[in-house]
């Protein structure tokens, strides 16, 4: 019992009088019922003494008897022998010369029978002593395993208890959780999607054309602003190579200029260039533009903001 309390200490860490008592209540009925039997035991063994000490001694007549015995047998064959030489009073004086020892063995065979009918008695009544000691101890050990199965079985339903109400407080903590994830989530999606609104819609509206090309000189993408002042759509100018943008008479100049940046061989400063529009219109532009560069440090591409400036020149 001791031992399942300590079990029960470490697995719980409880402290709980209420739970204690219950192992201590029935604990000691346990340690009563085994001190009872211990007893019971003991009395046994104190009556097998005892009983043995009657085997010896009846033991010790039966070894008296048979010596007794023989010397009749010798009383008997020379009796014999004097009535087969006719000698009829000899046989007569040894026959009452032995009748004292014949009653006292006569005696001693009525003793040896009263002995045997009490140690019949008392061995039937200690069989019987011990088939109620034999049912006693059954029904002893069999509540000692009925305690110690309703003690395990209160600690598993203790442990399932408490580990399945840890489990259900970690499931609903991991729901909170998740929950306050998904709220969170839900927000910031919704913070970056109207941040990403907000520069889609500042990259579209500014005053100024952006564009970014690869390093074959195609647009991969084009504002608003830029896409209006030409003429065209968003969509008509992703794709195309920069340069069908570029006048006709600048197109080579522009294409060999793309190339020299690209490969890092020229040297990326503002300049003027002049565009044509859808309706075959030019104007002049002021460019500015920056190299696109991967994780490796590597050109990938170009990015160019387009200024139309033919006002400003037409006025100078």
């Amino acid at each position: 019992m001791v031992i399942i309390l300590i079990i029960y200490s470490i697995l719980f860490r409880s402290h709980s009088i209420l739970e204690f008592s219950f192992f201590i209540k029935y604990g000691a009925q346990i340690k009563s019922e085994i001190k009872r039997g211990t007893e019971i035991l003991e009395k046994r063994y104190r009556e097998s003494i005892e009983t043995l000490e009657k085997y010896m001694s009846l033991y010790g007549l039966f070894i008296g008897m048979q010596n007794e015995h023989q010397k009749f047998e010798n009383y008997a064959t020379e009796m014999i022998d004097l009535i087969r030489d006719l000698k009829f009073q000899e046989a007569q004086d040894l026959f009452e010369r032995t009748e004292d020892e014949r009653n006292e063995v006569s005696h001693r065979v009525d003793l040896i029978h009263v002995r045997l009918e009490d140690f019949a008695r008392e061995s039937v009544e200690a069989a019987e002593a011990d088939a109620s000691t034999a049912i006693k101890m059954t029904r002893i050990i069999a509540i000692v395993e009925i305690l110690i199965a309703i003690t395990f079985a209160v600690i598993v339903l203790l442990y399932m208890f408490r580990h399945i109400t840890k489990l259900k407080e970690a499931e609903d903590e991991l729901r909170q959780h998740r929950d306050n994830l998904e709220e969170l989530v839900e927000k910031r999606t919704a913070e970056l999607k109207l941040i990403k609104e907000s520069y889609e819609e500042l990259y579209n509206d500014a005053p100024v054309g952006y564009h970014e090309i690869n390093k074959e000189g195609n647009i991969t993408r084009v504002n608003q602003t830029e896409a209006q002042l030409l003429g065209y759509t968003t969509e008509e100018m992703v794709g195309k190579p920069i340069f069908d943008f570029v006048s006709p008479k600048d197109r080579e100049a522009a294409k060999e200029a793309v190339q020299a940046k690209l490969s890092g061989q020229s040297e990326i400063k503002p300049f003027e260039r002049e565009y044509m529009r859808k309706d075959d219109t030019t104007f002049l532009a002021y460019i500015e533009e920056k190299l696109l560069k991967d994780d490796n440090d590597q050109i990938i591409g170009m990015r160019s903001t387009l200024l139309d400036i033919s006002k400003r020149k037409n006025i100078e």
